[in-house]
């Protein structure tokens, strides 16, 4: 079976689920979500994945690159058709990274992030 790649932002499971009820609960939308082991992947619009360190520097989160990262998203053939209608609109990038980053220094703090 052929699968097709997007770009998503990676995070640590419990802070990107953290973030996740965040947005949710601020009416935010996420886009394509998908779960790798201990980590959340959020899918990208095309394209935006290069922005992520430099809006992590400039959102003051930048010395959580490598908690935060980004990394090729495989999707099953069925999800490509959608197309970018699934990934988080590249205006949504900072305040979402904002929310992961946020969770990811709380879960810092208390020791939940590898």
């Amino acid at each position: 079976m052929t699968t097709h790649q997007h770009d998503a932002v990676e995070a640590p499971l419990d802070a990107g689920l953290a973030a996740l009820a965040q947005l949710r609960r601020r009416g935010r939308p996420c886009g394509q979500v998908a779960v790798e082991g201990d980590r959340l992947l959020l899918r990208l619009a095309p394209g935006s994945a290069e922005d992520v360190p430099e809006l992590l520097q400039w959102l003051g989160w930048g010395h959580l690159d490598g908690v935060l990262r980004t990394r090729p998203m495989p999707l099953v053939p069925h999800q490509a058709r959608h197309g970018a209608a699934d990934a988080l609109a590249e205006h949504q990038l900072p305040q979402t990274l904002d929310t992961l980053a946020d969770a990811c220094v709380r879960a810092l703090l208390e020791g939940g992030v590898r």
